[in-house]
């Protein structure tokens, strides 16, 4: 999973994954600015093409220097269904 809520995350999320012309693209067109959040929810299924498209491209390994904080940064913890 993947969230970038603030415009701090989202501007990260665009620089990792080298999304920025297709965003802006895409800003232009709309007429919104997506480091709103609201604008970014309206559009979620677009960006979700965007970014679903940039992530099968990439190598998480080589995703997170690429973004200023890092946007990759964590650990997978695995959920075992309860009894």
């Amino acid at each position: 999973m993947i969230v970038a809520i603030t415009p701090r995350q989202w501007s990260g999320l665009v620089q990792a994954l080298a999304i920025g012309t297709a965003v802006t693209a895409l800003e232009k067109t709309t007429g919104v600015s997506f480091a709103m959040e609201g604008a970014r929810y309206i559009h979620r299924e677009t960006l979700f093409q965007l970014v679903e498209a940039a992530v099968r491209r990439g190598d998480p390994r080589i995703l997170a220097p690429r973004s200023t904080p890092p946007v990759f940064a964590g650990r997978v913890i695995k959920h075992s269904p309860g009894p």
